[in-house]
């Protein structure tokens, strides 16, 4: 009996324990996936066009002509930072491994194979979530059903954790009327939008249930298919001993053989 009661909080501790460390991970991978990490090459004539990614991953964004760039960050603790680009010999690797959770706002040096630190800030960004109404494509806005908006642009990351992620996709999800939910962080502008550095797009009820006849297959027995069943006067063929086909059966007077 004591031996049972043993095992029964054993069981039990270590369920805790695991239940626990779930959580803690969930809570974690949460928010690494709402960060952001900007930045800007300095020390180079033409900043321009160098990529810049994780260690680890294999996509990457290009800096832009001012040396800027955006990317997510990830929920990985060995954070490190690669900068490229084969035309003047860069390839470097900057560590931000023990750089706190959040966001981070970086300024490097490059030259050739190294890589300094300029400056690091952690930031704090706002946070924004709602139906999305409409877009404005040209202004590149996104109005929300409660009247908020949200402006992207060229740095804006798409989470790779949504369902959409280019304004093609968003554009026609909007116009065959699905239900679009964003999250969006990013900081405020003086006219009360919210300057997005990274956005989660979802749609709801994108997947369709088992049963939904909105798919294309048609179950066995379903008439709406092109095949026919076996049986079924409907179809071209016709079955043995049917006198409305062309050929007559032996003994037919009907046929175009005459009597003897």
């Amino acid at each position: 009996m004591k031996t049972h009661l043993m095992s029964q909080t054993l069981t039990l501790t270590m369920t805790a324990v695991l239940g626990g460390l779930l959580l803690t991970a969930c809570g974690d991978q949460g928010s690494a996936r709402s960060s952001v990490i900007k930045g800007q090459v300095l020390g180079l004539n033409s900043p321009a066009g160098v990529a810049v990614g994780v260690v680890g991953r294999k996509s990457s964004v290009m800096t832009d002509a001012s040396g800027q760039f955006q990317l997510a960050r990830p929920v990985e603790d060995n954070l490190r930072l690669r900068f490229a680009r084969s035309s003047d010999d860069i390839s470097s690797e900057l560590d931000l491994s023990s750089r706190e959770p959040g966001h981070l706002s970086v300024k490097v040096r490059l030259k050739g194979h190294e890589v300094e630190l300029v400056e690091i800030e952690h930031q704090g960004l706002g946070e924004l979530e709602g139906a999305v109404a409409s877009l404005d494509r040209a202004a590149l806005k996104l109005k929300l059903a409660s009247g908020r908006t949200i402006a992207l642009d060229a740095l804006t990351v798409w989470d790779p954790e949504g369902d959409l992620f280019t304004l093609d996709s968003l554009e026609a999800a909007l116009r065959q009327g699905s239900p679009v939910r964003i999250e969006a962080w990013g900081s405020a502008r003086s006219d009360g939008a919210l300057v997005a550095s990274i956005i989660k797009v979802e749609v709801d009820g994108n997947e369709l249930e088992p049963g939904d006849d909105k798919g294309m297959s048609v179950e066995p027995g379903d008439d709406s298919g092109k095949g026919v069943e076996p049986g079924d006067d409907n179809g071209k063929g016709v079955e043995p001993g049917d006198d409305n086909g062309k050929g007559a059966e032996p003994g037919d007077d009907k046929g175009q053989h005459g009597s003897k």
